[in-house]
């Protein structure tokens, strides 16, 4: 385009040089070149850059240079010059032209359109305007945004170009000027509510305020049941969590806008499950209008058919009563073809018994038609039955005369077994390491073995049935060792092997009022009638010191053993004796007070074994026997013997 402008620019030059020259030879003289101006008509828009030139008087063929200044937001069009578009030649506003005659220029200007940038929003930032695009927002304009905070959140701060622009937010929307380059970033805080928490549930956390909680956190709770009443039902968000909660009653929830507890409660009652008319009974708790389930009573009992005022009951409903309720049932003897005998003389011992399925079992007295004498365990260390730790209740009914050695060894489900009158003797280990509840011993009973119910430590209640008349003549050693007994009363001045307590948490000792082998002095402690032996000191006396009796001559086997609470001991200026074991195990004891002028002559095994207090330990002249092997044996802190 320049190009065809300056030929026709050149073509222009020549015609005129040729008049000139044509002139001059015409006349014969010497040509005189006279500067020709011209005007030129700039349009609106359109100046001098040089503002000392008259556009009414410029000189003809020379060079000048214009500028083209835009009405205010309008742009360049077309710059045309004698007709041709020169406006790509335009640069930084300016273009130098030759003056010619009849030049003419134009000029057109268009709209400048307006600047876009592309902005990145967060995720939960939209343009409230759904019509704008966010990748051609227009420079310097305002634009509304809205911000959707996430599910249980709040706005926490919002930052433009890093200035904090959080109070300019209005109901979650905010105006911002639109720049070129601009950044937006928002956080969010976990919204605060109040919950609301029904009668009877509360935080566990006592500073937890229930008025103020960020949603989507963890809050422990637990339910508080009211006196003489039972939790029927607990709903988080309509989900049952009775079953789920353990003994604490506590439970998780994680906040929400729409968290909804829900509890129910009921009145406690309870169903009293009878056994062939009251010969075994136990109790369920339950709670009016919850449901009866049968794995309690499944558990306890087995598969059993329960009846209610002689109709079947039928578990899985609600407690419609509003009273206590009793269950019957009825068990009969085990069937013959479970039971595994031999018979010697025409008299069965029983040594094995399936229950298959059974809890509670019936023994009989006779079995094909002979009568059962014994029944004991199927081997050693096995129980009579073929399924250990299943069995709960046992009777056995009126004939067998002994409880034989390990009949009922190590059944830690039998909560009770009740004995005949019939039986005579309850041989060794028979009931150990049971978990037998409670023992009624017949006044028929002679013979109570050794280790008899030994470790059986839930054992907390031994009764002897019409004592007036108990024909007990021997306890033997062990026999109520490690069980859960506090108090034993002592019928018909019956002989006592060592150790029979060992290990238990015994206080109280009876004896029957017309005793005439034991006493119990005035602290509880077990002496033969005549004072002379000290017999037995409870283990449970939380007395640290103790005098055993002036005139005593003796400590009994095992007398004094494993008195933990023991600190200070005194033996009486009477002791002759100090037998195997009396003083074993007193790991507590500081102080061992022998007097000077004590006739003690004996020492036997064990004294202040497993002691690691007391350092010295003197005696006088006059003890004669020692056993030197086994006396100090373990006494571990004995560093000086001293002999007055």
């Amino acid at each position: 385009m320049r190009k065809k402008f300056l030929l026709s620019l050149l073509g222009v030059i020549l015609m005129t040089l040729m008049l000139v020259l044509t002139g001059c030879a015409d006349n014969g003289e010497e040509p005189v070149v006279e500067e020709k101006t011209v005007k030129l008509v700039l349009p609106d828009g359109v100046v001098l850059v040089d503002e000392s030139l008259d556009p009414n008087k410029l000189k003809l063929n020379s060079e000048i240079e214009l500028l083209i200044i835009p009405p205010e937001g309008q742009e360049l069009n077309t710059l045309l010059i004698n007709g041709t578009d020169m406006s790509y030649h335009v640069r930084d506003g300016r273009i130098v032209i030759p003056v010619l005659e009849g030049l003419t220029i134009a000029v057109s200007f268009k709209d400048i359109p307006p600047q876009t940038t592309r902005i990145n929003l967060p995720n939960e930032i939209t343009l409230v305007d759904s019509n704008l695009d966010v990748n051609a927002l227009v420079v310097g304009t305002n634009v509304e945004m809205l911000i959707t905070p996430p599910k249980g959140r709040e706005l926490d701060t919002l930052l433009i170009n890093g200035e904090n622009k959080t109070s300019t937010v209005v109901d979650n929307k905010f105006t911002v000027n639109i720049k070129e380059s601009l950044d937006i970033a928002v956080t969010f805080k976990y919204k605060v509510i109040a919950i609301n928490l029904p009668d009877g549930v509360v935080p566990v956390d006592e500073s937890v305020d229930v008025n103020h909680v960020s949603i989507t956190s963890n809050i422990k709770l637990k339910v508080v049941v009211p006196t003489g009443k039972g939790l029927v039902s607990l709903k988080v968000n309509g989900d049952e969590l009775v079953d789920d909660l353990g003994e604490d009653k506590k439970f998780n929830v994680t906040v929400s806008e729409d968290l909804t507890i829900e509890v129910e409660f009921g009145m406690i009652r309870y169903i009293t499950y009878s056994v062939n008319d009251g010969l075994f009974t136990f109790q369920q708790e339950v709670i009016e209008n919850g449901i009866v389930k049968d794995d309690y009573v499944f558990e306890e009992a087995g598969n059993l058919e329960w009846k209610l005022n002689g109709e079947p009951f039928e578990f899985g409903q609600r407690y419609s009563y509003s009273k206590d309720i009793t269950l019957t049932t009825t068990v009969n003897p085990i069937d013959e073809g479970r039971i595994t005998s031999y018979s010697i003389s025409g008299v069965v011992t029983i040594h094995g018994i399936d229950p298959a399925g059974a809890k509670i079992i019936i023994i009989p007295s006779t079995f094909q038609g002979y009568p059962v004498q014994s029944i004991k365990g199927a081997q050693h260390n096995r129980s009579v039955f073929t399924r250990r730790d299943f069995v709960k209740y046992v009777q056995i009914l009126d004939g067998p005369q002994t409880i034989g050695e390990n009949a009922f060894f190590c059944e830690r489900q039998l909560k009770e077994v009740i004995l005949p009158d019939s039986i005579t003797t309850i041989d060794n280990r028979s009931f150990a390491e049971s978990s037998t509840r409670r023992i009624e011993i017949p006044s028929s009973v002679k013979v109570i073995g050794e280790h008899a119910f030994i470790r059986c430590d839930h054992l907390q209640e031994v009764i002897f049935k019409d004592e007036a008349n108990s024909k007990l003549e021997t306890i033997g050693g062990g026999a109520f060792a490690q069980t859960g007994l506090t108090s034993f009363k002592i019928v018909n001045d019956a002989d006592l092997d060592a150790f029979i307590f060992n290990g238990t948490n015994i206080k109280v000792i009876e004896l029957s009022a017309d005793s005439t082998k034991y006493f119990v002095d005035e602290h509880g402690v077990l002496y033969s009638f005549d004072k002379e032996t000290l017999i037995f000191y409870p283990h449970g006396k939380e007395d640290t010191s103790y005098s055993v009796l002036e005139g005593t001559k003796y400590l009994g086997n095992g007398s004094l053993a494993a008195s933990v609470n023991l600190k200070e001991l005194t033996l009486p200026t009477s002791l002759l004796e100090i037998r195997n074991d009396s003083l074993t195990g007193l790991v507590n004891l500081e102080t061992l007070n022998i007097p000077d002028d004590c006739e003690l002559k004996t020492i036997g095994w064990h004294v202040l074994r497993g002691n690691d207090k007391i350092k010295t330990f003197k005696i006088t002249s006059k003890v004669e026997t020692i056993d030197m092997m086994y006396a100090f044996y373990e006494f571990n802190s004995l560093e000086e013997f001293i002999v007055l």
